[in-house]
């Protein structure tokens, strides 16, 4: 085992001494010699190349005669081995000033490293002229590398404004923005030539006016003109775009801008409501409260009703979205139509909701919303409605006929005057000339499901007032499921639902003391009236 040890160290020693001893001899047989040189300092890589990058051309201009300006070259190994620069050549009236690193030997450039030629040019008159700077290396695809000069020749300048992006913001659907794009020619002794290179659309952008049918603008120096860019965004959605701007001859320049817009709803119209009853004027815009009292038409109009744009409402829609139970009640008037009424047929809320159109067709955002609020202002309130399953229409004039009473402590029912129900709708109990303290029956349903409802806006202190409800017929539909409510200075402090009750029969349903305002409930149904 030692003496193979020794053997391989051997090889390795006499491998070293060749390459050595040969080291001249890589170039001819075509091997680079950087890759054997400092390979402590230098970031080989055995399949890569060294490539020289520098400025297209140096340009001097507007020089008087023996005036001088200096440029500066920048040239760069953007390969991936180190760039050898073996010499600069210069053609014309121009002067380079050899880097202090270059003392005629190569100049070496690390992969990513730079190095900077400056070139003057004094001159000679006012006429153009031209030259050429050479750098001469081991790059494979550019042994020598060129770099044009120029001095005194006429060139355009192109700026444009905006130079990166053109925001249209926010523009609504189906509406148009025009924005423009400033082209200025900031040469003082050449044309500019310019002309669109590139458009993209993104279904909303457009060239309009001059600038859809010229190919390309003529500006004279230090004068400006413009390419005006129009935005129709048909979605609700971010568009987006660019227009490259290409400057001609061998100094072109370009300049992209970007194209950017939102297409956004067009502002709603608003729809307003305004609200009557008896008791008081009420404006939802968008919402509001509006008092009402049972039996009562309330009415509406929505002629207040604004476009954003000032312009007219062209469409109405009314929708009744919220009833008390118990009632099957409908907006009075066609709801497409600016004013419309309502029956509030019981006690309880009533919601009404009115969305609206302008000319060009956009509907109201969110609606208009009137709650009506259907309150007694009795001291007792009484409601009686009723379910027959087997009438199918209560809508009809045929359906059943169930009555409400309301029997004063010194009577009896179904008898004149201290039971008030169909035959005895305004009894007097009290005053003869105050009708505050007599009630009354506000409605007497005979064809199918109600309402009744009996009133007394004054109770007599010390008295115990029942409730009742009288088959009076059926008309052959059969059974009904009838419900009492009793509100006292209106609010609901009563309610007795869906009480199975036949044809002829009496329901004592509940007795109200007054003033403590204690409600007994009674529930009993018997055979006709009661003695």
């Amino acid at each position: 085992m030692p003496l193979l040890k020794i053997s391989k160290f051997a090889g390795l020693v006499a491998v070293a001494l060749f390459l050595a001893a040969c080291y001249g001899c890589f170039d001819e047989v075509g091997i680079e010699r950087d890759l054997f040189e400092e390979r402590d300092m230098y970031p080989y890589d055995f399949d890569g190349q060294p490539a020289i990058d520098g400025p297209e051309y140096l340009l001097f201009v507007d020089l008087a005669t023996g005036e001088y300006q200096e440029k500066v070259a920048t040239v760069e190994n953007i390969g991936r081995t180190v760039l050898f620069i073996d010499d600069f050549l210069v053609d014309g009236p121009f002067d380079l000033e050899v880097p202090s690193s270059f003392d005629g030997a190569e100049q070496r450039l690390k992969p990513g490293e730079t190095l900077d030629l400056r070139v003057g040019y004094t001159a000679l008159d006012e006429e153009p002229r031209q030259g050429m700077l050479t750098v001469l290396s081991n790059d494979p695809e550019q042994p020598e590398f060129p770099i044009e000069l120029w001095a005194n020749v006429e060139v355009p300048c192109m700026e444009v404004s905006p130079s990166s992006i053109l925001n249209f913001g926010e523009v609504e659907q189906g509406e148009s923005a025009t924005r423009r794009i400033y082209v200025t020619n900031c040469a003082s002794n050449a044309d500019l030539v310019a002309e669109i290179a590139d458009f993209f659309d993104d279904q909303g952008f457009e060239l309009v006016g001059s600038a859809e049918e010229e190919s390309a603008l003529v500006i004279a120096p230090g004068t400006t003109k413009t390419l005006a860019v129009q935005f129709s965004p048909q979605q609700i959605r971010r568009y987006e775009g660019e227009i490259t701007l290409e400057s001609q001859g061998i100094f072109g320049e370009e300049t992209t801008v970007s194209l950017r817009g939102d297409g956004v709803a067009p502002p709603c119209p608003q729809a307003v409501i305004n609200g009557f009853s008896d008791q008081q004027t009420s404006t939802a815009n968008p919402t509001a409260t509006l008092q009402g009292i049972p039996l009562e038409i309330v009415h509406f109009s929505a002629e207040d009703s604004f476009a954003a744009d000032g312009g007219p409402i062209e469409a109405y829609e009314w929708t009744l979205v919220e009833t008390p139970s118990d009632t099957l009640v409908e907006l009075g008037l066609p709801a497409d139509g600016p004013i419309n009424e309502l029956y509030l047929e019981l006690s309880g809320t009533y919601v009404v909701e009115l969305h609206v159109w302008d000319q060009q067709g956009t509907r109201s955002c969110e609606p208009a919303r009137m709650t009506v609020e259907a309150v007694s202002n009795d001291a007792i309130h009484l409601q009686l409605v009723w379910d027959t399953p087997t009438d199918p229409n209560p809508f009809n004039n045929s359906g059943t006929d169930l009555d409400l009473h309301f029997l004063h402590q010194n009577g009896s029912w179904n008898s004149a005057p201290w039971d008030c129900h169909w035959l005895n709708m305004n009894p007097v109990w009290g005053d003869a000339n105050n009708d505050d303290m007599n009630p009354r029956l506000d409605i007497d349903k005979v064809d199918g499901w109600g309402p009744e409802n009996i009133n007394l806006l004054i109770p007599e202190d010390g008295v115990r007032y029942s409730v009742g409800v009288h088959y009076f017929s059926d008309h052959g539909y059969g059974p009904s499921y009838a419900t009492v409510r009793i509100f006292l200075n209106g609010e609901l402090e009563f309610e007795l639902a869906d009480r199975h009750i036949e044809d002829r029969e009496f329901w004592h349903v509940a007795d109200i003391d007054w003033p403590s305002q204690a409600i007994t409930v009674r529930d009993q149904i018997t055979d006709g009236f009661p003695p």
